[in-house]
């Protein structure tokens, strides 16, 4: 999709199997994704958008797209997930260093505008050793995983503390 690594892909979407695809493989190609609540308003999703530079968006719905369109500075790639990533040769994957940012996080908000928290390849995977240490996560657990996977805890504890663990899910709407 035209895109390099270092850039923003801003990541709206409800829990599939494609919106997880999509969100790995932007991972892998050394994207940042920036996690955003499928519920905010267009107000809320434009400061995300604006504040990270991004650079793409995959979204869920097509009012989404349009607000990320308008709120972009330059030119942004939206897709969904389940209709229009793209195919074809992805480049150079898993070359992202340990230190490299691979999430940036919105707090809430409740002092202000939200700010971004980066989150680097390093510290989600310590983190997610810690979780699956703790928890004695194998490869023959079953997650029912219904939390949101636009928030750190279903997307971090939930999905990868799952494939850390070689594990599988149910994912649940």
């Amino acid at each position: 999709a035209g895109l390099s690594p270092g850039d923003r892909m801003v990541w709206s979407t409800g829990s599939s199997v494609a919106s997880l695809v999509a969100h790995v493989g932007a991972l892998r190609a050394g994207l940042v994704v920036v996690p955003a609540n499928t519920a905010y308003s267009e107000r809320e999703l434009s400061h995300i958008v604006s504040d990270t530079g991004a650079a793409a968006a995959v979204v869920d719905r097509p009012d989404q797209a349009e607000w990320v369109r308008r709120a972009s500075a330059g030119p942004v790639v939206v897709a969904r997930p389940d209709l229009d990533l793209p195919d074809g040769d992805p480049g150079p994957i898993d070359e992202a260093a340990p230190d490299d940012p691979a999430l940036i996080c919105f707090t809430s908000g409740t002092t202000g505008v939200p700010k971004g928290a980066v989150l680097s390849h390093r510290n989600l995977l310590a983190a997610m050793e810690s979780v699956t240490t703790a928890w004695r996560w194998t490869a023959e657990d079953r997650l029912v995983h219904c939390l949101p996977i636009f928030h750190a805890h279903g997307l971090c504890v939930g999905v990868y503390g799952t494939l850390l663990a070689g594990a599988s899910a149910v994912l649940l709407p």
